[in-house]
């Protein structure tokens, strides 16, 4: 991230996706992945258009000027990432770390149609700031 000032925030290899496990084996499988991976990758990145909010690392210069994560819910890191490149700055894959991320494990204590409101709710609040759907940038 600090070969280029225009990097100001990395993500990392993700688990899963839209809260579809990628990886649903056992520990000693996600082991194997990562060990063979991440010395494989070593050192390795990859532009992105949209990080993933649940472990990004951010160049402090770019935090001051973009500010903190406006967090309707949901959509917090999708709009991060919008602000950022609005502004200039490129995103980030690290692809020699990996961080197992138990998708949605504080969502599952919702009641299922009390979860999909709030889902619908902040989707409307991302679409009522930006005029876009946030999936028309994934």
């Amino acid at each position: 991230m600090n070969s280029d000032t225009k990097y100001g925030t990395t993500s990392i290899i993700i688990p899963f996706f839209n809260g579809v496990h990628l990886l649903q084996e056992a520990i000693s499988a996600i082991r194997q992945y990562t060990d063979k991976s991440l010395v494989r990758e070593a050192g390795q990145t990859e532009p992105m258009y949209r990080l993933f909010g649940f472990c990004m690392l951010f160049k402090s210069s770019m935090f001051e000027r973009i500010g903190e994560l406006d967090s309707p819910g949901h959509y917090e890191d999708d709009d991060y990432s919008l602000r950022a490149r609005m502004r200039g700055y490129n995103l980030l894959m690290c692809k020699d770390v990996f961080v197992h991320h138990k998708g949605s494990a504080s969502f599952k204590r919702k009641d299922p149609k009390e979860l999909q409101q709030l889902v619908e709710r902040n989707w409307s609040l991302f679409i009522s700031k930006w005029h876009v759907d946030p999936a028309t940038f994934l």
